[in-house]
Order: structure tokens, then sequence, then C-alpha cells
């Protein structure tokens, strides 16, 4: 199965996307196992009730998420100071991949409608000169 060069990037993108927002919820869910007292840490819950683990990856994965597409609710925090310094370069990485990401998807929309465009004049064209010079059988015989 032949992929254009497009679609080959957006496939990347969402596999490396995917393994970088798995990679960053695990290291999350690690930060929040050094602290002495794991109340100060984000991974239990209001009332202090601890999170199963499934509860505590996919919670994670959500804080992820949120600050890695710069919606960032902020219901989910770092307690500590190991955590928050690891929120901080959470952030500034999920800036930067955020814009490189909108500028590559926004490039290769803009270069799809160019090439589109294209197409249609090359169309256009073959439809405009098969109405002045029209095929006859005349010609084959």
């Amino acid at each position: 199965m032949q992929l254009s060069s497009g679609v080959e990037r957006i496939v990347f993108i969402a596999i490396f996307s995917l393994f970088f927002f798995h990679i960053s919820s695990c290291m999350f869910v690690f930060l929040a196992e050094f602290d002495d007292d794991p109340y100060e840490s984000w991974r239990y819950g209001e009332p202090y009730v601890e999170y199963e683990s499934f509860d505590l990856y996919i919670t994670s994965v959500y804080y992820v998420v949120t600050t890695m597409s710069t919606v960032g609710y902020g219901d989910i925090s770092g307690g500590t100071t190991l955590e928050r310094i690891y929120c901080i370069m959470l952030m500034l990485i999920g800036v930067v991949a955020f814009n490189l990401i909108s500028g590559a998807l926004g490039a290769l929309i803009t270069n799809y409608d160019s090439s589109q465009a294209a197409l249609q004049e090359k169309l256009l064209f073959l439809n405009n000169l098969r109405t002045k010079y029209p095929i006859t059988n005349e010609l084959f015989f």
C-alpha cells in the first residue's frame, strides 16, 4: 500500500504524539513516588483517596494531553517541587511541539490545496482543448 508523503507525515506525527504522551504520563506517575509525604503529590484524589492503577494512568494522560495541547484546565497540577519542575518543562515542550505540529499540518494542507488547484487547472485546459478541437471519426480513417 502506497501512502502519499503528506499522509505519512500525519501518521508519523500521530504515532510520535501518542508515544510522547505515554512516556510523559508514565514519568508524571513515576515522579509522584519520590516525595516523602505522598499526600502532597497530585496522585491522591481530593479527600486523599488513592487512585487505582488504571485511573492513575488515565489521570496522568489527561494531565499531559491538556498541558501539551495548551488547553491546561488546571484541575490537576504538580504538588511537589519536583513535580512542578517537570510540569514547567512539559509546558515549555508542549508549546514548542504544538506550534511545530500546527505549522506542519498547515503546510500539508497548503501543499495539498495547491496541488489540487494545479490539477484542476490542467483539467480545465484539457476540457477547453477538447471543445475547440473535437475528435471526429474522420481523423482515424
